[in-house]
This record gives structure tokens, sequence and C-alpha cells, in this order.
């Protein structure tokens, strides 16, 4: 059995963003309202489009500044992976629609997340509308 203990990052900006799934919900929100939430704007417009522009390319990875796609993939969304002894996260965001998610799991194996994610995404289009037709 292992221990977690917690502990204090001492290092540069690799990782480190510890909280609840709701808060990685509100974040994800956050970029997905072009900046906004809660009705208070809180990030510029331009900065929030500038993180998701996928300006670099690279391998396995293209990225921008906090988002990144993997190089199979073509189109909008965007997305952040964390991961560590015990978990497997993944923030992903659609611009041009405005949804996201965040998916939390408690495994030390990765899986197909981002599928999970863009499902939900995909249900809430889907809810969304039904709900105006």
């Amino acid at each position: 059995m292992v221990a977690l203990e917690p502990f204090e990052l001492d290092g540069a900006a690799y990782g480190g963003l510890v909280g609840p799934v709701l808060d990685a919900a509100r974040l994800v929100a956050l970029h997905c309202n072009d900046g906004r939430f809660a009705g208070r704007r809180l990030l510029a417009s331009d900065s929030v489009r500038a993180m998701a522009d996928i300006a670099t390319k690279g391998k396995p990875y293209d990225v921008g500044l906090g988002w990144f796609r993997p190089r199979r993939e073509s189109g909008p969304g965007v997305q952040h992976f964390g991961g560590g002894m015990g978990f497997w996260n993944v923030l992903r965001l659609d611009p041009t629609t405005g949804r996201g998610a965040a998916v939390m799991s408690n495994t030390n194996s990765r899986w197909e997340i981002t599928k999970l994610a863009d499902d939900a995404i995909s249900e809430t289009l889907g809810s969304s509308s039904r709900r105006r037709g």
C-alpha cells in the first residue's frame, strides 16, 4: 500500500493544480464563456482566444498557452491533461460551441478519458437544442 501525504510543489509551473471537479468545471466554464464566469469578467476575451490558439506544432501534441491538441486530431477542440499517483484527469473544451467538460478519475492507468469528455459535450449540445425546440 502507498500512503499519499499532502505535499508542496517546489519547482517550475509544470503542475500541481489541485482541487475538486466542480472547481475544474468552473475553469472550463470560464474559458467556454469568453473569460466570464458568474456574470463577472475574469479574463480578457483576447487572452481566452490566445490561450486556445494552437500555434506551436509539437510531438505528440500541438500546443497553445496551457491548452493543447493531440497531433492526430483536427478541429477547434483543446484540452489539458493531469495525472499522477492514483488519478487521471482531463479538461476539454470546444471554443466554437462554448461547451466543455471536466473529467476526473481515480486510476493510475490512462484510458479513453477524452471520449467520455466528448460524449458529455455532445450530450449537452443535444439537450440544449431539445430545450430550445
